[in-house]
């Protein structure tokens, strides 16, 4: 598992910047959203599956499958047509 911390400013109004290293490996854009919750007294921020395929990676991620684990699948049911 890749950590990648960085310490950001917060701004006048509340507002962080998201670290571009970090969007680009988790895919955050402009349209993207994402969860901000506090774990006794520890915010984390969790990107929120909006396409249809994220939230079925997100799913198969959850059962332990990978993303190339999809692809395979998908691949296999192209085979069988």
């Amino acid at each position: 598992m890749e950590v990648i911390e960085e310490i950001v400013k917060v701004g006048e109004r509340g507002q962080i910047v998201i670290p571009s290293k970090i969007r680009k490996k988790e895919n955050i854009n402009s349209n993207s959203y994402v969860r901000v919750i506090d774990v006794d007294g520890r915010i984390v921020i969790d990107k929120v599956a909006t396409k249809p395929i994220e939230k079925i990676i997100e799913s198969l991620v959850s059962l332990g499958l990978t993303e190339s684990d999809w692809k395979e699948i998908q691949k296999e049911r192209e085979d069988e047509r």
